[in-house]
């Protein structure tokens, strides 16, 4: 059996698209979203659609899903990184209707399954905050809290946009980075994936090409918010938020 698991596609269809299509040919039976569906991208609405389609059996919210609990046309932004929050939300609500923004914020910060004798655990960033990584730079110790304190063996991930595979203890670190916007130097769409067999689990982050440029001229056309820094962050792969 193998289980896909996407996370961090911020409004990018193109790249969405092309994992779904490289999805097509490995026989995947399950599909993980670990949130950040819409915000920071230039085609929410296609991006929502296709997620509704696909129906994953795990769907948890991430940090930027939460903002439409906080912002709404009656705030107020006080710094310069909130006006341009504000921004991304103000675009990306001219394209998503009420209830959709409701039904992306009321998804649950945690999903767990099991397959087999395996139990994996699906969160944004980590079992304890939507807002934190899992990165390389995590001390070990608290990786090992963080596992002493969750049940299931696999804790899969992304937030970060950048793909991680750590085994501490009994437990497995799975960071599959980001389909819509990798940070890595990678700019190729990034997915990871779990096969497993009877009790044993092999993973693998895929990466995929995508048409960057199909993206970029359609975000101009849409007068995409700080379009020339989106357009570095895709090309170049690493974040500059």
């Amino acid at each position: 059996m193998r289980v896909a698991i996407l996370s961090d596609i911020h409004g990018n269809i193109h790249a969405l698209q092309s994992v779904l299509i490289d999805m097509e040919s490995l026989n995947v039976s399950k599909i993980m979203f670990l949130g950040d569906l819409v915000i920071n991208g230039p085609f929410p609405l296609e991006c929502y659609k296709k997620i509704q389609e696909l129906n994953p059996t795990c769907w948890v919210k991430g940090n930027t899903d939460t903002w439409y609990e906080n912002i709404n046309t009656g705030w107020t932004p006080s710094t310069k990184q909130e006006e341009k929050l504000f921004k991304l939300y103000e675009f990306a609500q001219k394209y998503l209707k009420d209830e959709m923004l409701e039904y992306i914020f009321n998804h649950p910060m945690k999903c767990s399954m099991e397959i087999n004798d395996l139990s994996i655990l699906g969160v944004h960033g980590s079992p304890r905050s939507l807002s934190e990584g899992i990165m390389k730079e995590t001390p070990l110790k608290e990786l090992e809290l963080i596992a002493s304190k969750v049940e299931e063996s696999i804790i899969v991930s992304g937030h970060s946009h950048i793909p991680l595979l750590k085994k501490v203890d009994n437990h497995t670190f799975f960071n599959v980075g980001s389909v819509g916007m990798p940070g890595d130097g990678d700019p190729k769409a990034c997915y990871g994936l779990i096969e497993i067999i009877d009790d044993v689990s092999k993973f693998e982050i895929r990466r995929v090409k995508y048409p960057i440029k199909d993206v970029l001229d359609l975000a101009e056309k849409r007068d995409f918010p700080e379009f020339e820094k989106y357009g570095r962050i895709l090309k170049e792969a690493k974040l500059s938020f």
